[in-house]
């Protein structure tokens, strides 16, 4: 789009000055001056001004992706956001995947070429999330700098994902300890924290993390070395969740997306107050030789039953029920947490629970591409106006530090201050020059 020709002049100005892009449909300028009804020749100006033409440069990338959204001949959502198609288990939805997890979370089975006879319908996540990344990628185009901060974002945003994607398994501590000080791993001896810690081996076979949740010490890396001590979870000085929330930050847990929890009803319920999203295969099974059972099929790998898309499933133990879950097929259990025994094919109705846990986290990966996408722009925000500014800066967070001054001192110059006060919308008819409206006080003496 050439732009040379559509620059326009406030009204009734006094003298040349910056000239103004107009917003489309209006008399008034993207900076907010009213402005010409027709556009003047670049002679008439000494340069354009620097709000408009960001956010004008904005503006029309929105739209160009818009059109290109609704083109049928150029190139796809998926070539614009720089993804791949790809399949979960074995759902029918195609997904967007720009590492190993789609756009909206969840870990890739295989990658595919597109839609097919049996996969045909996207994921709306990833859509979403797709057209946030192709937006992005657009707006960052025009300004090598800025191309580079979205890719510095990207990188943070996959090192994220790798991380908190990575299995987390919570396991109680004992009674039964050794006599002497000891690693948290070797200190427990009874024969129900060892049968949790071997189910939480093969959990994390292929990678994650084993915590222990102390009733005296809260969250304990393996490798702690902890006395000897006498505290159950419940009694008097035994750890808060409040606590536990502030040690999983401090570990670096508190995101953690895939965790499991392997432990009785005392040490999952505080367990879950920290990740109210975790998996509990114990829950509900009642009884030690239930539980050691559980957790002698989990440490020998046992596997549900293979998925079978849009059937409603019936919980273990339990069959013909008029009432089925949903399959989450990232973890082979209910979105609800129950265990699953296979296709329930007398099941007229959904399970209320899976259903709002299912729609929840459809909700949440779309703030959390908001969040993304958020991250991304304000870094290409940062780079631009270092680049309009001509300021000598090489690294991204130089570049996001000068934005955020400049952004502050915007706010002091016109946020309920008497410089504000003073200083902004003015009436130009009576003045000898017209200030822009965030211009410092001290800029009238400099």
């Amino acid at each position: 789009m050439d732009t040379t020709a559509t620059l326009y002049r406030p009204a009734a100005p006094r003298s040349r000055g910056a000239g103004h892009y107009r917003r489309p449909g209006t008399t008034a300028s993207y900076c907010g001056r009213t402005v010409e009804a027709t556009p003047s020749p670049d002679a008439m100006f000494t340069g354009t001004c620097k709000q408009c033409a960001k956010a004008e440069h904005t503006d029309r990338v929105a739209a160009e992706q818009v059109a290109a959204d609704r083109s049928i001949d150029g190139p796809t959502l998926a070539e614009r956001a720089g993804v791949r198609y790809c399949l979960v288990g074995t759902g029918r939805r195609v997904h967007y995947s720009n590492n190993d997890d789609t756009l909206c979370g969840r870990e890739v089975t295989k990658y595919t070429d597109g839609l097919d006879d049996r996969h045909n319908s996207l994921c709306a996540p990833c859509i979403t999330a797709a057209e946030k990344r192709a937006y992005a990628l657009a707006l960052a185009a025009t300004s090598p700098l800025a191309a580079a901060a979205v890719d510095v974002a990207e990188t943070v945003e996959q090192a994220d994902a790798a991380a908190t994607a990575q299995p987390l398994v919570i396991i109680p501590c004992g009674a039964a300890k050794l006599d002497q000080a000891a690693p948290a791993a070797e200190l427990y001896t009874g024969s129900y924290h060892r049968a949790c810690a071997r189910a939480a081996a093969t959990l994390t076979a292929n990678g994650g993390t084993v915590v222990i949740l102390s009733a005296l010490h809260g969250l304990v890396p393996l490798d702690r070395i902890l006395d000897p001590y006498n505290m159950r979870m419940g009694d008097a000085g035994s750890v808060t969740p409040d606590l536990l929330r502030a040690q999983a930050r401090e570990l670096g847990l508190d995101g953690a997306t895939n965790v499991t929890i392997l432990a009785g009803l005392a040490y999952t319920a505080p367990a879950l107050r920290v990740w109210p999203h975790a998996s509990t295969p114990l829950a509900g099974k009642g009884g030690m030789g239930n539980h050691m059972q559980a957790l002698a099929a989990i440490a020998n790998a046992a596997t549900p039953a293979p998925a079978t898309e849009g059937a409603l499933y019936a919980p273990a133990g339990l069959r013909n029920l008029t009432t089925g879950h949903v399959l989450d097929e990232a973890t082979g259990r209910a979105y609800c947490g129950a265990e699953l025994a296979g296709p329930n094919g007398a099941a007229v109705l959904t399970c209320a629970a899976c259903r709002h846990v299912r729609d929840t986290a459809a909700a949440v990966a779309v703030v959390e591409a908001d969040e993304q996408f958020a991250t991304v722009a304000r870094a290409v925000d940062a780079v631009a106006y270092a680049e309009e500014t001509g300021a000598r800066v090489t690294a991204l967070g130089d570049a996001e530090a000068l934005y955020a001054a400049q952004l502050v001192t915007e706010a002091e110059a016109t946020d309920g201050t008497w410089r504000g006060a003073w200083i902004g919308e003015q009436p130009t008819g009576d003045l000898l020059f017209t200030l822009d409206p965030g211009t410092e006080q001290g800029a009238l003496f400099a």
